[in-house]
């Protein structure tokens, strides 16, 4: 089997369009100027060819075929070759009959600044400054042989009436010529004001979605964390108090299992929608991530106006729902942290309410707590959880499952991404979503990491070794990547697997490039140096600033899963995928779609310019030996 290769870059379809629209916008003007002078040029030779006139005639009709032969140039895609021809035989023609008849009193003189400027506006500078020399030369040499060599004398030709008439053509075909290329000019600068206009609004609009959730509209992290460092630093001006409620929904995870994703988000909607309408219209609501939400509760008085609004979010958050024709109970858990008291800060506030309500959770549920010092004791909410984790990677519990990366046009396998999963000993098999939080609050998530590293590179280089070339996709932690030791983590986990550095891919978050510049720019460019290469994980979801893609540099951007969920059936999740593939293809960056579920999803995919992507459509993460059996097999 060949190595596999990146997937081509999909030119975007408007840079298609606008270079389509250049062309035919040249040829269209040259038929026009090529029609215009030959409707100058054959009437005239005619006359004069009737009445004798040979020689005026002659030159007349090597200018209509100097013209001929330009606007074939034209039907052959070469406008700018056939527009050079078309102005030099003009000139020749004019040339000739300046010298047969009245040289610099001819009223072929005329044409000469239309010719310059038709040349100004439709080819080059260079033909538009040998035009100008061969005219100033010709004048010249002309002037010379009529006044000191007399190599020719003056010859009126023309009667008054044949003067007018060739003033008239001339002027009237200079203006066809001139007003037309102008009017197509202004066309073409009306239309780019637009572009660049509808540019601006695409801009405004992508700003819009990279700061609020896809699914529920609500404020991101992002936005949120703003909204409230603003909020607390008024409330520190004023002496006065706000509030962080961390609201947690009990039974998200059995709802998304029983009733599927699809269902899962419709119902996160209505979640969002009771929880904006359970607080005040001042307040700041934004989701925290999959099944947990922030309220910042703004000037509250005291802790009994905080309770009373706990309660609130309690009654409008119960209850039952009703979605895709079944109905679904639910329940939440609330943690709470006041500023001044709970801390000073955001993040302080953030793992405060945070702590408090795991604390709910640990109650019963469907409450709330207020975070008291107490809690402080408990790094993670749960250290029972910390302990597990030491003692499973003292045990080797952790496992990882492969799921297939594809090329969506022909589904040719090019590669996997590695996902781990712990087997606990009690609980069976667990996701990341389970214990992937508690390691990074504890820093176990360094260690977890690295044996990621070790053991994702060992597995794709033995499958090498085996004949089947593939390019692995490995997560990297944030903590992982501002502790530092990365470099050496990834060179080590190369070094022991022999697996070539293309064939490692690292995944990071948009929250990675909110970091220091100089140190991430350091890493990244050593990490370049290994030969790895970089992607942007679940891109959308969160900061999504285009500057720090673009400093940065990485190679594959990956659009978040609930973006390409949803754009089959809503117009905006679509363009926001649409947006995010012309983006990448501008940056040099390869997109790359997760969550794909259904053929169509895949051609639509496929229609914006997306070619690689993964998700169940293809195959679910399953174990290597799974894995080797269901897609290397044809390969072996």
């Amino acid at each position: 089997m060949k190595t596999p290769t990146p997937a081509p870059r999909v030119p975007p379809a408007s840079a298609l369009k606008a270079e389509w629209n250049t062309l035919e916008f040249h040829r269209r003007r040259l038929q026009q100027v090529a029609g215009g002078t030959l409707a100058a040029l054959v009437p005239i030779g005619l006359s004069y060819a009737a009445v004798g006139k040979w020689p005026i005639a002659m030159a007349f009709m090597a200018g209509v075929l100097g013209t001929a032969f330009g606007w074939w140039y034209g039907l052959k895609h070469q406008s700018q070759r056939g527009f050079a021809v078309i102005m030099w035989a003009v000139w020749a023609t004019v040339s000739c009959l300046m010298w047969l008849s009245d040289a610099l009193r001819d009223v072929a003189l005329l044409a000469y600044p239309l010719i310059l400027i038709m040349a100004g506006l439709l080819v080059g500078r260079r033909v538009f400054l040998q035009l100008l020399a061969a005219m100033l030369l010709f004048a010249t040499v002309m002037t010379l042989a009529t006044e000191v060599l007399g190599w020719r004398h003056n010859t009126r030709n023309n009667t008054e009436l044949e003067l007018l008439r060739d003033v008239w053509v001339m002027l009237l075909a200079g203006a066809y010529a001139v007003w037309g290329t102008v009017s197509d000019r202004r066309k073409m600068a009306e239309a780019l004001e637009v572009q660049i206009e509808g540019y601006r609004q695409s801009q405004a609009h992508l700003t819009y979605l990279s700061q609020h959730d896809a699914l529920t509209g609500l404020p991101n992290r992002s936005l949120g964390r703003h909204q409230m460092e603003v909020a607390i630093e008024q409330a520190r001006l004023r002496q006065g108090q706000v509030a962080l409620m961390f609201v947690d929904l009990d039974n998200f995870k059995s709802i998304n299992d029983t009733v599927g994703h699809m269902a899962g988000d419709q119902f996160l909607q209505q979640i969002a929608q009771r929880l904006r309408a359970a607080v005040r219209a001042s307040d700041i609501v934004m989701r925290q991530s999959g099944d947990e939400f922030l309220v910042g509760l703004l000037d509250v008085p005291d802790s009994v106006a905080v309770r009373r609004a706990a309660d609130e979010v309690l009654a409008h958050l119960g209850g039952v729902y009703r979605v895709q024709g079944t109905e679904i109970s639910s329940s939440c858990s609330i943690g709470l942290a006041i500023y001044p008291s709970d801390g000073g800060d955001f993040e302080t506030l953030l793992r405060h309410a945070d702590l408090a309500m795991y604390k709910a959770k640990q109650a019963g549920r469907n409450s709330y707590r207020f975070f008291d010092l107490t809690m402080q004791d408990d790094m993670s909410a749960s250290p029972r959880l910390v302990a597990e984790l030491q003692t499973a990677l003292a045990r080797h519990e952790f496992v990882l499952h492969y799921q297939p990366v594809v090329d969506m046009r022909d589904r040719r396998l090019l590669g996997c991404e590695a996902l781990i999963r712990w087997q606990h000993p009690q609980r069976g098999l667990l996701g990341p979503a389970e214990f992937i939080e508690a390691a990074e609050r504890s820093g176990l998530i360094v260690e977890l990491g690295r044996w990621v590293l070790v053991e994702s590179c060992r597995q794709i280089a033995l499958w090498q070794r085996a004949g089947q070339p593939l390019i692995v996709a490995v997560n990297i932690s944030p903590v992982q990547f501002h502790r530092g030791g990365l470099e050496g983590a990834v060179q080590q986990a190369l070094s022991a697997s022999g697996l070539p550095a293309h064939c490692l891919e690292l995944e990071i978050t948009e929250s990675v490039l909110m970091g220091d510049a100089a140190t991430l720019a350091d890493t990244i460019h050593s990490l370049k140096a290994l030969g790895v290469s970089l992607a942007i994980d679940d891109f959308g979801t969160g900061y999504s600033n285009l500057g720090y893609l673009q400093r940065f540099a990485t190679d594959k951007i990956k659009i978040d899963q609930s973006f390409v969920r949803g754009m089959l059936a809503d117009p905006g999740q679509q363009a926001i995928v649409a947006a995010i593939v012309q983006m990448g293809a501008s940056l040099q960056m390869v997109p790359h779609a997760e969550g794909v579920e259904t053929e169509g999803a895949r051609d639509m995919l496929l229609a914006i310019g997306c070619a690689t992507g993964q998700g169940y459509h293809f195959g679910r993460p399953v174990p290597p030996e799974s894995f080797a059996a269901s897609y290397l097999q044809s390969l072996m």
